[in-house]
């Protein structure tokens, strides 16, 4: 898969996780699935070349960079909603990598 399809991919499932944790109105969705997106690619889950991080705790370290990410690009996020956001990262993520191995295998 090449680095477009993986990013497009990564978006997808972040999107979908965001959709069930947080349930965003639509003028807001973008910006927060952008936010936790961003989260995630400023741990390298996916780098620019197409390789993905799959280690045990990309998940785990995509939702403190999306939480730090949010507390100080929009601070007027409460609490509760960073962090449902954060855990959509996660979530997402991890949705993300397991689908990678799967078509992997």
């Amino acid at each position: 898969m090449d680095a477009i399809a993986l990013h497009v991919r990564l978006v997808e499932q972040v999107g979908r996780a965001v959709d069930e944790l947080v349930r965003p109105t639509a003028t807001r969705r973008s910006r927060l699935v952008d936010l936790c997106v961003e989260g995630a690619l400023a741990c390298d889950v996916v780098t620019d070349d197409g390789r993905v991080a799959d280690g045990p705790d990309v998940a785990r370290r995509s939702r403190w960079a999306t939480s730090v990410l949010c507390e100080l690009a929009e601070p007027e996020v409460d609490a509760s909603t960073r962090h449902r956001l954060a855990l959509a990262t996660e979530v997402g993520v991890a949705r993300f990598c397991a689908a990678v191995r799967r078509r992997a295998v």
